[in-house]
């Protein structure tokens, strides 16, 4: 496998979750919403979205990938990408913040929430993803250790 394989492997399962959020969500309004659903998804992103995968792109990948002389257009996207982990935290700290509220009785959030999960799933966009795979597709092997053989 190459090294960006098990990235790659997560992108997918994130887009997985993230969808399912994205369609459970849109069915919440002021009588059906479940703050551990909401509870469920910050709990996913912040372990595994964030800590997990985001940490290896951002410890390792794009650490490795500083150091080389990349193209503009990786460079931008890179940064770019790192730029959007952090807003994306910020956005689930703003879901934290807000299901609070909700479970101390304020149901004018739920709209609020909504909007916020689904800007998470627009993380999924077609754009996004055509800098994420630009980076990791051009400069991505730079985890192979030289000489290394390169696997399928």
């Amino acid at each position: 496998m190459k090294p960006r394989g098990p990235l790659m492997i997560e992108h997918r399962l994130i887009e997985k979750l993230l969808r399912s959020a994205c369609e459970v969500v849109q069915q919440f309004n002021g009588d059906n919403y479940d703050p551990v659903v909401i509870e469920s998804i910050v709990d996913f992103v912040r372990t595994y979205a964030d800590r997990t995968h985001h940490g290896k792109e951002e410890d390792i990948l794009f650490q490795q990938l500083s150091q080389r002389n990349l193209e503009a257009r990786d460079l931008e996207a890179m940064n770019e990408l790192a730029a959007e982990h952090k807003q994306a935290r910020e956005k689930v700290r703003q879901i934290v913040v807000l299901n609070e509220r909700y479970k101390e009785g304020d149901n004018s959030v739920v709209s609020q929430i909504k909007d916020v999960v689904l800007w998470l799933g627009g993380l999924l966009s077609e754009a996004y993803q055509e800098r994420r795979q630009g980076v990791l597709s051009r400069d991505g092997e730079v985890l192979q250790r030289p000489g290394a053989a390169k696997d399928a």
